[in-house]
């Protein structure tokens, strides 16, 4: 009889060993708001900013407690060197690969906004996972990653950018992943193999094989300090994303081999991260695009760089004035560029 307990709670743990590695668990909102309109949108960023600065007690931006000021003089020290003994930080990108299908096509899923839970290096993450309604699993879709600044949470984050969902227009599963608490502040690791490369890691590697994604066209959208983060994954990551949106971010640093399309976007007037043009000649040149060389885009003022190589792209949005704060559609914006690629 205990040989029989032994067989059956082996059996046991090696099914919660699977169940866990398949990663996240998924449990409706039952949250069927959305935002129509770009007054609305606005409406939820200052919503969102004034109940996060009462619960932080700061004034002005949800980032206002980011200690790097001038991101132009201390970009080196803003984000830790991306360790290229990574994985993937050796791999090059390629725009033109043909497609291949996840697992994860042909699983059954519902559609719908969820809370996502999963352990990764013994800690538990959460994020918020939209997918849209009438959720196909038998077509791809793509897969956008939505990292928040700095002392946001993932709900007001998505509020203040849900229009990144409506733009997608069903055709994305966008994901927002919660910051774990790091030196007093909810914050991402800046490593290039540390605990939020992990968590990516983790959950591309849960929607691939659990929902039909297209793995040509995963996104990386962030903001402030979530731009660092992304611009961290277009480095370790490169050959894993399509294209990335920063708003207000310093990076990538260290060797990033190979090609990735980049919407980047920075405020002169910007106090909080000082302005700097450091991301986007660094997609400049990694996509061998003709510097100097620009033609008008969608809003103004910004431009895309001619001459890129591999199709990618290369969006520049300089703003005079806003502050720290992105335009109120950036995710439209965000979404428009990676559709195009």
């Amino acid at each position: 009889m205990l040989r029989y307990l032994v067989i059956a709670l082996l059996l046991l743990a090696a099914c919660e060993e699977r169940r866990m590695g398949n990663g996240m668990v998924l449990t409706p909102r039952g949250d069927a708001s959305t935002h129509t309109s770009s007054t609305a949108d606005a409406s939820a960023d200052d919503a969102a900013t004034t109940a996060d600065d009462a619960a932080e007690g700061t004034d002005g931006d949800l980032d206002a407690g980011f200690e790097i000021l001038d991101a132009s003089a201390n970009d080196d020290a803003a984000t830790s060197p991306p360790d290229a003994s990574a994985p993937d930080a050796a791999m090059a990108s390629n725009p033109d690969a043909s497609m291949m299908l996840p697992s994860g096509c042909g699983v059954p899923q519902n559609s719908g906004v969820f809370n996502g839970a999963m352990t990764v290096g013994g800690r538990m993450r959460t994020s918020i996972v939209s997918v849209p309604a009438n959720y196909d699993p038998s077509r791809p879709y793509a897969l956008v990653f939505a990292w928040h600044g700095q002392n946001w949470q993932s709900d007001p984050f998505r509020m203040a950018h849900m229009d990144l969902e409506t733009a997608s227009n069903g055709e994305a599963i966008v994901v927002w992943p919660q910051s774990l608490m790091i030196n007093g502040a909810f914050s991402w690791d800046l490593s290039g193999n540390g605990l939020d490369v992990q968590y990516y890691d983790a959950m591309r590697t849960y929607f691939l094989s659990n929902f039909c994604i297209d793995t040509n066209r995963v996104f990386s959208f962030g903001r402030s300090y979530g731009s660092f983060f992304t611009n961290v994954l277009g480095c370790v990551r490169r050959s894993e994303l399509r294209g990335i949106s920063v708003w207000a971010g310093v990076g990538p640093n260290g060797n990033c081999p190979g090609r990735l399309s980049a919407w980047v976007g920075h405020a002169r007037d910007d106090t909080t991260v000082t302005f700097t043009t450091t991301s986007r000649d660094h997609y400049v040149r990694a996509n061998g695009c003709t510097v100097g060389m620009t033609v008008p885009a969608t809003p103004a003022p910004c431009v895309t760089y001619a001459g890129c190589q591999g199709g990618t792209k290369v969006n520049w949005c300089e703003d005079q004035t806003g502050g720290h704060t992105p335009p109120f559609d950036y995710g439209t914006s965000a979404w428009r560029f990676f559709d195009s690629l």
